[in-house]
Formats: structure tokens, C-alpha cells, sequence
């Protein structure tokens, strides 16, 4: 059906463009034990069986945790602490920032997130071309009328293109 290739399509996308992309979807479901799991996942890929993470792998778990690339000063206002290069920041530390990311982020944004990654000029839409030369590039193995069929499906005015609003309406609507 045509709901289970767009959901298909959208995957492969976001896998394919970026691992931040794919959060923009996900995050959006999770329960606390889902959360619980990702932190431990992402600190234990980093720790290097270390109860503790220094800055930049602690960095580097958030990212892999939330999509999202954390700054210094942005570890110190969500943590309440001054964090050096070499830290010792503990699995709570993670929880609590990843907790933090999680909740301040509206499915508005990360929707809007997804969409920038197609209209990497800025100019408000995405156009069919586009789209197929994303694919032929990024996902090569997904078939052009596939990548057709989802396109039309955003594309509600028929104007051959997508604008950020028609992109963020239809897949809410798929979504939800």
C-alpha cells in the first residue's frame, strides 16, 4: 500500500541522510524505558567499560542518543556545572541531558529538521528533481517510481513541488 511505502521511503531517507533525521521520527514514541535503554546504549558505546565519559565522548552520546550535537556551554546549562575537557560525567549526567533534549524538542522542529535535509538550498520547497537525485545518491536501491509515488502523495497541490508546511502536514498526519 501506498501508506506502507511512504513509511518505507521515509525510513530509508532518514537513515540514509543522517542518524539526527531518523531521531525526528522516533523520539517521538518513546517511553521512559525506550529512553533508559538509549542512554545506556550510547554511554556504553562510548565508555570504553569507564563508569564515566570524559567531555568529548560525552558529546559524542548525546549525539548518538538525541541527534542532537551538544556545545560546552550547552552541557553546562543543562548539567548546572562547569564541564572540562576532562570530566567525569556518569550515565546520570547522560540520562538527565538526554531527558532534557527530549523533552524541549517539539515534533514541529524535528519535522522541520527532516525537511531541511531535502531543502538543503533554502528556498522553501523541494522539487521532484531533487527528491530523485537525493535517492539516485543516497539510496540508490529504493526505485524511482517508489520515490514517484511518495512524492505525489506530499505533493497535495500538484505543483511539483513540496513546501515545508505540505511535507510537515502529511506526515503528521501519517505519523500520528
Amino acid at each position: 500500500s501506498l501508506l506502507i511505502r511512504t513509511q518505507c521511503i521515509i525510513w530509508v531517507v532518514i537513515t540514509a541522510l543522517s542518524y539526527k533525521a531518523f531521531h525526528c521520527f522516533c523520539v517521538l514514541r518513546m517511553n521512559i524505558s525506550q529512553v533508559e535503554r538509549i542512554v545506556c546504549d550510547a554511554f556504553n558505546a562510548f565508555s570504553s567499560g569507564e563508569p564515566y565519559l570524559n567531555r568529548h565522548s560525552f558529546k559524542c552520546a548525546v549525539l548518538f542518543a538525541t541527534g542532537w550535537k551538544p556545545r560546552s556551554q550547552d552541557l553546562e546549562a543543562c548539567l548546572g556545572q562547569q564541564v572540562g575537557a576532562n570530566a567525569m560525567l556518569t550515565i546520570d549526567h547522560l540520562q538527565r541531558v538526554v531527558q532534557m533534549v527530549l523533552s524541549t524538542r517539539d515534533s514541529t522542529s524535528r519535522l522541520r529538521e527532516v525537511y531541511q535535509a531535502f531543502d538543503t538550498a533554502g528556498l522553501g520547497f523541494i522539487r521532484r528533481e531533487e527528491v530523485l537525485h537525493i535517492f539516485e545518491n543516497v539510496a540508490p536501491t529504493v526505485r524511482t517510481n517508489i520515490v514517484e509515488e511518495v512524492f505525489d502523495a506530499l505533493d497535495t497541490r500538484r505543483t511539483g513541488r513540496v513546501s515545508c508546511e505540505d511535507f510537515m502536514a502529511e506526515l503528521r498526519g501519517r505519523l500520528s
